[in-house]
């Protein structure tokens, strides 16, 4: 049963922690960017059988991190009822008023353990993403260059997003949650429409394609109605918003899905490892 006295946590930090988490964050980006550079880099091989394992997975990485947001997403709306008392998200009791956001799980176990065990690899899956991308598709004329380093720019920006939501949840520091929540959000949108774009000019009309064009569709629908509903006020209902968030989230997550079984039926011209082609002609068989 809910508390009568529940209401979204909304906490300001001091200064100098503010200071501590972005030094933090920062170093850790920094870090994850060089070890995914180490991975992708021109050139590089991998000689050991794990390494040559490693190789063959990696354009599925885009996969794996959607797969692990969207675990993440609807295991820590399924463990809402179970929160203390004093959180606004207990949607079996009350779904017009209860059903909350993700932003508000964190500050509740036992969804923000599970929100924070799957976003958290997501958010390097995602950075790993972005440098996997530009591999791909830095290639050709200054148009496709463009693109390409402009979305490479937004996946670096949602793991970073990913990332920094999770070292300022809601009720450590509101202003700051909010504003890298708006990060993430965007990057995400920005890498479906110019990724879909991408896509498209590498593989044309194709199982890939026709994935992408899905997903993008579906998530532009969504992101219209989303826009209507909160920022126009087309929907009162917190459950309603809240709803339509993770369908908008899931949607996203599943364009990115989408491209990493591109990315690994579609190899690039330049393979990061011989064994890639053996991961195409497991895809193709199936």
């Amino acid at each position: 049963t809910p508390s009568p006295d529940a209401a979204i946590p909304a906490g300001y930090a001091p200064p100098r922690a503010l200071v501590v988490r972005w030094v933090v964050l920062a170093l850790v980006c920094a870090a994850l960017s060089v070890c995914c550079y180490y991975l992708t880099r021109p050139g590089q091989t991998f000689r050991s059988p794990a390494g040559r394992r490693l190789a063959s997975v990696l354009p599925l990485a885009p996969t794996a991190a959607a797969a692990a947001c969207s675990f993440g997403l609807i295991a820590g709306v399924l463990l809402a009822p179970f929160t203390p008392q004093n959180c606004p998200c207990h949607w079996v009791s009350d779904f017009q008023n209860q059903y909350t956001t993700v932003s508000v799980l964190l500050s509740y176990p036992p969804s923000k353990y599970v929100i924070w065990a799957a976003f958290l690899p997501a958010a390097a899956l995602m950075m790993l993403t972005a440098f996997l991308g530009y591999r791909r598709w830095y290639r050709g004329q200054a148009g496709r260059r463009c693109a390409a380093a402009t979305w490479v720019f937004f996946a670096a920006a949602a793991s970073a997003g990913a990332a920094g939501v999770l070292a300022f949840p809601r009720h450590f520091d509101r202003p700051t949650h909010v504003g890298l929540s708006t990060v993430f959000f965007f990057s995400m949108l920005f890498c479906v429409v110019i990724g879909h774009g991408l896509v498209r000019s590498e593989s044309g009309p194709g199982d890939g394609e026709r994935r992408s064009a899905s997903a993008a569709a579906v998530t532009a629908v969504l992101t219209l109605w989303y826009a209507a509903a909160y920022w126009l006020g087309a929907v009162r209902s917190e459950g309603a918003l809240a709803i339509s968030e993770h369908v908008l989230l899931l949607s996203e997550f599943a364009w990115v899905g989408a491209l990493g079984l591109t990315w690994a039926e579609e190899p690039a011209e330049e393979s990061l490892s011989p064994s890639s082609i053996a991961l195409q002609s497991r895809f193709r068989a199936l």
